[in-house]
């Protein structure tokens, strides 16, 4: 029985059109978006594993996971981290020249530790961004895109991949993407709800989940 679950996001249209190779190599990756934490910060992390799980080795699962919010936010968002913020930023079509502190109220950061070293982050900027957008760094390297296509023809294009995908689920019977992607966003969005909680770090043994992702992807191109 196939199982196919997960965001609209990772499937729709790349601008600039980006799909890392398999085998690529992230020192460091980040995410950003907007919403609510639970539903829109799904989608955010969806955004930046459908990205990451691409790396050399194949995906690992998460260590450890980490709810930050407010002016923690601005402090963890340091020199190491800022220049990916902001070639994420860049790719998106709205958005002001104004200090990301003057826009955004209540940002929240979700801090990532993957089990083979590289860590992420997904961020929540709501007032700054209506978009979702990605920034990876690899040996000195940046690379970035934003999700969906620039400019609304129609209402929610962005679900145009993720319907063709479920199309050729029923025809093929063959999922487009390991549904274990999914198990360890959800699987992260729970624990980092329990950070929410506590306040700390939050160590995840239940998310050492190991999957080899689709090559090449699907990815919408027009």
């Amino acid at each position: 029985m196939p199982w196919f679950a997960g965001s609209s996001i990772p499937l729709s249209v790349r601008v600039p059109h980006l799909v890392p190779a398999m085998g690529s190599r992230f020192e460091r990756a980040v995410a950003l978006g907007y919403g609510d934490l639970d539903a829109y910060g799904f989608h955010t992390l969806e955004a930046l594993q459908c990205m990451v799980e691409q790396r050399s080795g194949g995906e690992t699962g998460i260590q450890s996971v980490e709810t930050v919010s407010g002016d923690r936010v601005w402090e963890f968002l340091d020199a190491a981290w800022s220049p990916l913020v902001n070639a994420a930023y860049a790719t998106c079509p709205q958005k002001s020249g104004a200090p990301f502190r003057e826009l955004v109220k209540k940002p929240v950061l979700f801090a990532l530790e993957y089990r083979d070293g590289l860590r992420a982050a997904a961020v929540l900027l709501n007032g700054a961004i209506s978009d979702w957008a990605f920034a990876g760094a690899s040996g000195g390297q940046t690379v970035a895109c934003k999700f969906g296509p620039i400019g609304k023809t129609r209402p929610l294009p962005h679900f145009d991949g993720l319907a063709h995908n479920i199309e050729e689920l029923m025809l093929t019977g063959r999922p487009p993407y390991p549904v274990e992607r999914t198990v360890l966003t959800t699987g992260a969005l729970a624990h980092l709800f329990e950070s929410v909680r506590t306040g700390k770090r939050v160590e995840t043994p239940a998310l050492a989940i190991r999957y080899r992702a689709a090559d090449p992807p699907y990815v919408q191109t027009a």
